[in-house]
């Protein structure tokens, strides 16, 4: 892959940079179709944050995972360069197992195939471990025709969704199962933050369907909660800091483990080396019981990405001490932006 690397920096600055290092190496062929429900992962990472302009700190944080034992990597097609950075980094002889996701808010279901195509030309692959609908947008009969065509062709091993909630998971399940095409993964933001979806976890599993969990540490509040005012969050990092010492964890591993227990694959983002293996700490092993009754005590229900202004921020990395009446009328501000937005797009509707 020297070539590559070479052509890699020369098309940063020409903005050719995937038809340049990809032209350079032969894709990675498709093996025979796995089955549905094997996509037996305890952990994973998530790549939304990484970038082209950082490739050698990508490539240290990717071979710090699989290091760690830990190949499952989310990605999508809105996260910028993700998936770029991993058709470039990824080892031959190390293969990862890539989730990657068809933006549904961007074109209709018509263009389900072309940007998963478009998709695996960027990682480098002939064909995807599991394509799943970014967002509940789009007819669910037409999303399943296109969906059960890809896995047909040959071009992804598993389908799934994110950010449906309960009825139009269970709506697009039985649309593909009328194609011979089992729903495999449903991703969903699932923490201490957002227990909300524990009841939507609980009856994928009953369906034998991965639960891969997004933003499992609340979106960054539950590994920076000194720039969080809410009292809950507060409440929940204090009983993380308490378990980790007597763990001799750190509070994003048990935070993490939490999510384990429960039976989903949390898939924390990851930008740095140091971060990558922190997080691939949390397998491995599990809680006491006594530690998960602990922090469900304290777990909150309803502050998830799509409803919480702190996560928002904090997501944003916009995070900063401002006083209590600055801070109110900004969490104001987003807050009706967050209902003004699910009015048009109802993510993850809670009706688990």
């Amino acid at each position: 892959m020297k070539n590559s690397k070479t052509a890699l920096f020369w098309g940063q600055h020409t903005g050719c940079v995937c038809v340049l290092v990809f032209s350079l190496g032969s894709p990675q062929r498709c093996p025979a179709m796995a089955a549905a429900t094997d996509l037996n992962h305890e952990l994973g990472i998530g790549t939304n944050k990484w970038k082209l302009k950082h490739i050698d700190e990508v490539q240290a944080t990717f071979g710090a995972a699989l290091d760690a034992g830990i190949s499952l990597f989310d990605t999508a097609q809105c996260y910028a360069s993700s998936e770029a950075c991993l058709g470039y980094v990824r080892k031959r002889d190390r293969e990862p197992c890539i989730v990657t996701k068809f933006d549904s808010l961007r074109g209709g279901p018509d263009r389900l195939i072309p940007t998963l195509r478009k998709s695996l030309f960027d990682l480098d692959l002939e064909c995807v471990d599991a394509y799943l609908v970014h967002f509940p947008r789009g007819d669910i009969e037409e999303l399943a025709v296109e969906m059960a065509k890809a896995v047909e062709l040959g071009l992804t091993k598993r389908v799934g969704c994110s950010n449906f909630g309960r009825a139009e998971m269970l709506a697009l399940r039985r649309a593909l199962q009328k194609r011979g095409v089992p729903l495999s993964i449903v991703e969903v933001e699932f923490s201490l933050l957002r227990r909300r979806s524990e009841a939507l976890v609980k009856e994928c599993l009953k369906l034998n369907i991965t639960v891969l969990a997004w933003a499992p540490l609340g979106s960054g509040r539950l590994v920076h909660p000194d720039t969080v005012g809410d009292a809950r969050t507060r409440a929940v990092a204090g009983m993380l800091d308490v378990i980790s010492r007597r763990r001799g964890r750190t509070p994003a591993q048990v935070a993490l483990n939490w999510v384990i227990c429960k039976g989903a694959v949390p898939i924390p983002g990851a930008r740095t080396k140091a971060q990558a293996v922190e997080n691939c700490g949390a397998a491995g092993w599990r809680l006491r019981p006594e530690d998960v009754q602990a922090l469900d005590a304290v777990a909150v229900q309803d502050g998830g990405y799509y409803n919480d202004p702190e996560a928002v921020l904090t997501f944003l990395r916009l995070q900063i001490r401002l006083p209590a009446f600055f801070r109110g009328v900004v969490h104001a501000v987003v807050r009706f932006c967050l209902r003004v937005g699910a009015y048009f797009l109802p993510l993850q509707r809670d009706d688990a």
